[in-house]
C-alpha cells in the first residue's frame, strides 16, 4: 500500500500513524500507480477527526508513500478538501471505495491533491 503525509512547518503527521489509530486499511498499490501517473488526482479517506478540514486545508504539503520506505515518494499539495456521503462520488471511485471501506454509507474527506513537477 501507500502512505499519505500531511505535513506543515510546525508538525508533519505520518498517515501511517494516523491509520493505525484509525483502523484503516493502507490504500493499494494501483493508487499510488495512479497519483504517479497523474490519472488520480482526489485521494478518499473517512472523514472524521483527523481527515477533515481542519487537517487537510488546501496549500498544506503533503507526501505521497509507496510502503514505508523513502525509495518511492511523491510530493504535492493540497489544492482542496469536500466532505461527501461515498453514495454520491462517481460510480468508478464508489468501487474502489467499497473495495477499501466495504461499504458507502460513510462520509468521505475528499483531498485534492496536485502533485509537484
Amino acid at each position: 500500500g501507500y502512505t499519505v503525509q500531511l505535513g506543515d512547518a510546525a508538525r508533519p503527521v505520518l498517515l501511517a500513524e494516523v491509520m493505525i489509530q484509525l483502523e484503516q486499511k493502507l490504500l493499494r498499490t494501483e493508487f499510488f500507480e495512479q497519483f504517479k501517473n497523474r490519472t488520480k488526482s482526489t485521494e478518499y479517506r473517512l472523514y472524521g477527526s483527523r481527515w477533515n478540514e481542519r487537517h487537510c486545508s488546501p496549500g498544506r504539503r503533503v507526501t505521497l508513500s509507496h510502503g514505508y520506505g523513502k525509495h518511492a515518494r511523491l510530493y504535492g499539495q493540497i489544492n482542496g478538501f469536500s466532505r461527501y456521503p461515498a453514495s454520491i462520488i462517481p460510480t468508478a471511485d464508489q468501487k474502489d471505495v467499497l473495495s477499501v471501506f466495504g461499504r458507502l454509507d460513510v462520509e468521505l474527506a475528499c483531498i485534492e491533491i496536485e502533485l509537484d513537477d
